[in-house]
Formats: C-alpha cells, structure tokens, sequence
C-alpha cells in the first residue's frame, strides 16, 4: 500500500518523537543505572545540548553548499548516526562514565539537531504543491510521545533501562524508513532559485534583525519552557504529587498538543504565525503563575493543560514564522537557528539557572525566573513580530 505525503510525514513525526520519548525523557534513569552520579548526569545532557548548538547549523550549511542533497539526507544522517551508537551502548560494554557518556551526550546532539530538518521537509512539500498539515502531524508525533513514556515508564518498572537501547533504535529505524520514501518532485523553477553564493548564518541575521530579535524571544520562551520539563519533579512535589502525577502531568501536556497543532494549522491563513508567536507567549505567562501560584494537584494539572495554548502553539508558529519571514535560501538556516537558540541556548539556561535556583533557593524561585522569562519573551515577541498582522 503507498502512504500519502501527509501520511508519510506523520509517521516520520510519530516515530521520531516516540524514539525521542523511548530514550532521552529517561535518560537520567539510564545513565544512572550504569553509574553516573546526578552531577555527572547533569554534565551529559548538558554537553548534548551544548553540542547541538553548533551541530545544526554545520549541518544546513553543508546541504546549502551540496545542491544535490535534500533536507531528509540531513535527518537521516542525524537519525542514522543516534541510532548506530544508541546500538553500540547496548551491544558493547564501553568504558564508563567519560567514553559511555560521550556516546550519549552524542545521541542527544544528534536528536536534538534532527527537528529543523524535518521541519523543513514539510515547507518543501508544501511549496512543490504536496499538502503536507505541518501542525496536525507534529501533534502526531505528540502523542506518540505521550505514548511511549507512559507505555515505558510501565514496562521500566519490571526491566531494566537497557531495555530503552533496542526499543529507541527499532523506532528509528521506521522514521527512517518513512524518510527513505520522502520524495519530492524537482520544481521547473529550483535551479534558478538556488542562490549563487553560499550564505553564513552572520550574513542571514544581518539581512533580517527582525528574525534576529525574534531568536531572542525563543530562547526566553525556551528558558521557561526547561525549567518546567526539568524540574517537573520539584514541581508536582510541591503540590504533594508522587511519581504516578508527573507521568499524568507529561501525559495531559503531550496529549493536548494534537488539537491544538491542528487548529494552528487550519487558522494559519487568518492569522499571521506572529500573532501565534505573541499568543503563545502570553499563555506560558499565564502558566507559570498558575505553577507559581499553585498548592494543590489540580492547579498543577490546570497549569499543564495550557500547553494547549502555550507550547502547542509555539512549535507549528516557529514553522511558519520561519517560512514567511525568509526567503527559500535561507529558511534552512532559519529554522536551525530557532532550535539553537530555543532548545539549545535557551534549553541549556533553563537547565543551569533553574537547577542552581532549585538547590540554593526552592523551586518557588526556580518558578519566579519561569515567570519573568516568559514575561520577556512575550515583550521581544512583541517587538520583533508588531508589524507581522494579517
């Protein structure tokens, strides 16, 4: 039976965000299975976010500069790579902790690299005519998140987390699959559309200060975003949650983000992906004082069901903000440079600063600094996007 294109692209989300949630949302409880120490888990996913930074953009610059590759050759490769030393780990006893967390710290580069190619994907398809609903198959790919960590966090209760190793490789191995078959037409017109001359990343943020100011706000956003996924433990604790809340909590948060993706999708067209960008802002506002706020399990739960309106609809905005704010040269670059700046830069604050805040101060503090990068984010929002209206 052949997939359709949409089809198709919903599968490479759901087997890439399941792999991602089979692996790296138990990556402490692994790591520290094999005997890494808090601190020194800490030092891995941090050099994963770190290396990811520079990963991406090395990346889009090398298919700017070879015409012949396309954009699912880059998250092939990434995916291809995460997967060999995901099997490497599991197969071979390597030595521990520096070699053994160098290989880990490299699959959650790899991973966290893949997005903006996959992204781009979709903006491909769309411009060659293929309708590809962006949103609706990113929330797919949510719910197989979802999916995944509820299933195995069941199944890590009777197993040991070396179980996670094959289980991230076989879904991977269908996101490539999937990708293998991602085939687009060449346009009449792409010759002529390629730019003449390679462009640097400095060169793509002087020509758009606009979309500069707007990878501010990504990493203010992204800062309030870790802090709430990282922490997620101190969080439902201070409410009086066990562990059964946080995977609830995980659970409400992913399963949300299907709807909400797909209404972004179908209103793109009435409103501008700036207006959703502003909107989202707002929302994770209005969250983290609910998570400031809260005393009790409920409110906990409430404050994760505006994932609906924050990060839900942030991802698919980010999207289309990067497909109508650059031109087609530079919207690979585009949209790595949202993930470095989001997950990466803003990830790797959120982790640091919401840690340390945590241990000296209590997570009411931790919550705080949640709040006024959010509130920042909303205000560089604001202004990098006042003119961006339909």
């Amino acid at each position: 039976m052949r997939l359709s294109m949409n089809t198709r692209y919903a599968v490479i989300h759901a087997s890439f965000w399941g792999a991602y949630g089979s692996l790296w949302a138990f990556i402490a409880l692994v790591l520290e299975y094999n005997g890494f120490a808090s601190a020194q888990v800490g030092v891995v996913t941090s050099c994963a976010t770190l290396l990811s930074v520079f990963l991406s953009p090395a990346v889009s610059s090398l298919l700017d500069a070879r015409p012949g590759l396309e954009n699912r050759h880059g998250a092939m490769a990434l995916l291809s790579l995460a997967a060999a030393l995901c099997l490497l780990a599991w197969l071979v006893p390597l030595p521990r902790p520096f070699v053994l967390g160098a290989c880990f710290a490299l699959i959650g580069a790899f991973l966290s690299s893949t997005p903006p190619f996959q992204n781009a994907m979709a903006m491909d398809a769309n411009r060659c005519g293929i309708p590809v609903v962006y949103g609706f198959c990113r929330g797919v790919g949510s719910v197989s998140y979802a999916a995944a960590v509820l299933l195995l966090g069941f199944v890590l209760e009777r197993h040991a987390p070396t179980l996670l190793l094959p289980v991230f490789a076989a879904l991977t191995a269908c996101g490539l699959l999937a990708m293998s078959g991602f085939r687009l037409p060449e346009r009449p017109d792409e010759a002529a559309d390629r730019p003449a001359e390679h462009r640097s990343i400095a060169a793509v943020l002087r020509s758009h200060p606009r979309f500069a100011l707007t990878l501010l706000g990504c990493m203010f956003f992204f800062l309030t975003h870790t802090i709430s996924n990282t922490y997620m433990n101190a969080l439902v604790g201070k409410a009086g949650g066990t562990a059964s809340a946080v995977g609830t909590s995980l659970a409400i948060s992913a399963v949300l983000e299907l709807p909400a993706m797909t209404l972004v999708s179908r209103l793109q067209k009435r409103f501008s992906p700036g207006f959703f960008l502003r909107f989202a802002a707002g929302a994770e506002v209005v969250k983290f004082l609910i998570f400031y706020l809260a005393r009790s399990m409920p409110l906990i739960y409430l404050g994760h069901c505006m994932q609906f309106f924050q990060f839900a609809v942030y991802a698919p905005a980010t999207v289309y903000y990067v497909a109508a704010a650059l031109p087609e040269r530079d919207q690979l670059k585009g949209q790595s440079l949202i993930y470095v700046a989001g997950s990466g830069l803003g990830g790797a604050l959120g982790n640091l600063l919401g840690g340390r805040l945590l241990d000296r101060s209590g997570i009411q503090t931790a919550l705080l600094l949640g709040t006024v990068s959010a509130a920042a984010s909303l205000l560089t929002f604001c202004l990098s996007t006042r003119k961006d209206s339909r």
